[in-house]
């Protein structure tokens, strides 16, 4: 349900003694306000703010996504100084490619609205204005991330229930919810309908009739022919209900069959995520620019540990501890761990300079 208090939901008109009369694009500011309040689509959906100030109205409406939204529009009065309104986006937090959350999320998409001149120019109405942004903003609904205004979040239950409980026709008009419209379940249920004409009464002469409300028997054989269509429909309903129990219980066990893999689906998933998320770790580290710095020194490191292996390897042969080894194979180890160092301490230099 989306409803005001009896005292604030009603649509007040604006005071006409404390209207401007300064014209804007030959429309007054009078005019303006009636365009919008007696608006088709807008007025069900429309109260004033506040009834001793004519100045700012909110306007509630459904998207298509399924949330309830409110505008406010602010029309101030401008003295001998033409005006333009002010809309805003009212009672959340949200983001839209026409809303400017960094001024109190006003309406900034819509140009005919943004400057007294463009306003002025425009030769639009307040209630055509206001309707192009509601239907605008109802097709292409803002990204909203909480609800501030306590009414309008009680509204959202009210308003996914009407979602899913009354389907929208395809020919339905899209238009925005009543203040006192009351969300009623939609039951597809096919009773029969309430007869409203008995014609085999027509022809009976007034005895007949008489002695019909008079004979509690032939009153109630009557009566009987006529609740014959209930006690058929009710046993229709009990046959298709249990038929429909039956049903349900004979695919239990194929049901916890899918769910029990389904559960071992999401546990491998979850293993899976978890691996997935290591090697993804470990790839970034692979994969990432090392620091210049950490890399020298590790090459210092390295080549110190190069150089100290072959000065070693020199001593051994040379003080006849390497007697088993071919000289051949001494020198061909020795110049590949020369080479190397060598090799380690250019990158070195180049590093530094680099």
């Amino acid at each position: 349900m989306f409803s005001w208090n009896s005292r604030s939901s009603k649509v007040v008109p604006p005071n006409r003694h404390s209207s401007s009369n300064t014209s804007t694009n030959c429309i007054s500011r009078q005019q303006h306000l009636q365009s919008y309040l007696n608006h088709p689509t807008l007025k069900p959906s429309t109260r004033r703010v506040n009834p001793s100030d004519d100045s700012t109205y909110d306007t509630v409406f459904a998207t298509k996504s399924g949330h309830a939204l409110m505008i406010r529009v602010t029309y101030a009065q401008g003295g001998t100084l033409r005006t333009n309104p002010e809309i805003y986006l009212y009672g959340v937090e949200a983001e839209h490619r026409w809303i400017d959350s960094s001024q109190q999320h006003r309406v900034i998409g819509y140009p005919n609205i943004n400057t007294v001149d463009q306003w002025a120019n425009s030769e639009e109405t307040l209630g055509h204005a206001v309707a192009a942004i509601v239907k605008h903003l109802q097709l292409n609904p803002p990204t909203v991330s909480l609800f501030t205004n306590p009414a309008l979040l009680d509204m959202q239950n009210k308003s996914v229930v009407s979602q899913t409980r009354v389907p929208k026709r395809a020919n339905q008009p899209f238009s925005p919810p009543a203040y006192e419209t009351a969300v009623e379940e939609d039951f597809d249920i096919n009773i029969p309908p309430i007869p409203t004409e008995f014609p085999e009464l027509e022809f009976l002469s007034k005895d007949e009739m008489k002695q019909l409300v008079d004979d509690e028997d032939i009153f109630q054989a009557f009566l009987q022919t006529k609740v014959t269509n209930i006690q058929e429909f009710l046993q229709s309903n009990l046959e298709g209900t249990y038929q429909s129990a039956k049903n349900n219980l004979e695919q239990e066990s194929e049901l916890l069959a899918l769910h029990t893999e389904a559960t071992n689906l999401h546990q491998l998933l979850t293993k899976k995520g978890t691996v997935f998320a290591t090697l993804t770790e470990r790839q970034e580290l692979l994969t990432e620019r090392p620091d210049k710095r950490l890399v020298v020194r590790k090459l210092m490191v390295a080549k110190k540990e190069i150089d100290d292996e072959s000065e070693d390897m020199a001593s051994s042969y040379v003080n006849g501890d390497l007697t088993d080894v071919d000289i051949n194979e001494f020198i061909r180890t020795y110049t590949e761990k020369r080479i190397l160092y060598h090799i380690r301490n250019a990158k070195i230099e180049r590093l530094r300079v680099g």
